[in-house]
Parts: structure tokens; sequence; C-alpha cells
């Protein structure tokens, strides 16, 4: 700790004591915004130099995932544009959940869904599970949906190339680099859960079939929206 804020910190207690205030939430919101988290972006980056005001600066490319689409069981097609300035999570079901599944679904659908539709602060967030079963129809999903009481204003389960979004080499802290054999992505995708900020940066990895990765999700979701605020684009 630097002399300035030891001395920061003196003074805080000194008043603290003066007046009464219990020190420690002084101290929080005096020091807290400096050991503010931010979350990780996934994906290959690149530097480069442009100008400004006539000076050359450096700047960090981050990667986004490319456009996507995918098809709804109502008949109907979602596309990146219905989702403008939403984060968005994203992941893979089968239609024999929770038994046979890829998804801890109980866990997300509690941990995750539930929060997430039930939240205010997390209104600008929205779901996209994408069916893994081949030959599934519309009307089994549709099935599916009802019996397990899905909300689809906010948690949209379709079917499509989930490799639209998945199909990058995330390298940092990437545990999933074996091929998948089961359906055909190059990595074990179908065990991942992904969290994309509103620009489609990358921000989050968690195992979906661990209950303890399900939680991770919406402590994530808090700290990605803090860091827009901060940023202004809240």
């Amino acid at each position: 700790m630097s002399k300035k804020e030891r001395s920061l910190i003196s003074k805080i207690l000194l008043f603290a004591g003066m007046f009464g205030f219990p020190a420690f939430f002084i101290l929080f919101f005096a020091l807290g915004k400096q050991n503010f988290e931010y979350l990780l972006y996934y994906g290959d980056h690149k530097v480069v130099t442009k100008t400004v005001d006539g000076e050359e600066i450096q700047d960090t490319i981050y990667y986004k995932v490319p456009q996507f689409k995918f098809d709804t069981p109502d008949g109907g097609m979602i596309t990146n544009s219905d989702f403008k300035d939403k984060i968005l999570v994203v992941n893979f079901i089968q239609m024999d959940c929770p038994n046979k599944c890829n998804l801890d679904f109980f866990a997300f659908k509690r941990f995750v869904a539930d929060e997430v539709i039930a939240n205010d602060g997390f209104k600008d967030v929205e779901i996209i599970s994408c069916v893994l079963d081949s030959g599934v129809t519309n009307e089994r999903i549709l099935e599916f949906i009802d019996f397990h009481e899905i909300n689809t204003d906010r948690w949209h389960i379709v079917t499509g190339n989930m490799g639209q979004i998945y199909d990058t080499d995330m390298k940092t802290q990437n545990p999933w680099q074996a091929e998948d054999v089961d359906y055909g992505y190059p990595k074990v995708a179908h065990i991942m859960t992904l969290l994309l900020d509103q620009e489609r940066h990358i921000r989050g990895k968690y195992i979906t079939p661990q209950t303890s990765e399900n939680k991770r999700v919406t402590k994530e979701i808090s700290i990605l929206l803090r860091e827009q605020e901060e940023n202004g684009g809240v």
C-alpha cells in the first residue's frame, strides 16, 4: 500500500471516529472501486495502432461471435439483430432432460433461467438454448417447453447450427480441446454455456453439467452489468 493510500485511510478512520460513522462502510465506498472485478475476454484478439488527435495509440480488438440465426419451434426465426443491446446466455439442450442430458437442467432453470426472468436487474439478459437432438420435431420441442413451463419470452429453445457461435479457439482456460465425436463440433462444445456481452464478445464460459458452474452464471452476469454501467453502456 502506498504512502498516499495509507494517509487516505488514516484520514477516513479519523473522520469516522469523530462522527460515529461505521469505518468499514466508508472504506468500502471510498476504496471499493479500485478492487472492481472485470470478466475476461475469450477468443483471439489483436492489438492495432491508430491515430487519435494526431497521436498514435494502441487499441485491443477483441473477438466477437459472427452474425447468427436459428429456427424457433413455432416456425419462425431469431437472428443476432433480435437481441440488440441484450446480454446473451447460450448453450445446448436435449429433449430427454433432465434424465440423460448435457445440461444440469433443473440447476440451470433454478439458478440461471428463473433468476434472469424474475430479477428486474436482469431485464436486458436473454437465453438461447439450441436443441442437440437430430430429427426432433417442432411439436416435440413445444411439448418440452410446455411440460417444463419455460418462459419463451426470455428463454428461447431453438434449432440450428450452434457452430455459428462456438466455432472459435478460446484457448485461455479452455478444457474442451478434445474433438466432439457425438455431435460433430470441433470441440466438446455441447457441455459449454457461454456468456456474451452486448457487443457479442465472449465474456464467460461454464461447464453446464455442474451445478456449481450454473451458480456462477448469474454472479458473472451481475459483474458484466456493473462493468457496462461503469462504461456508460447500460
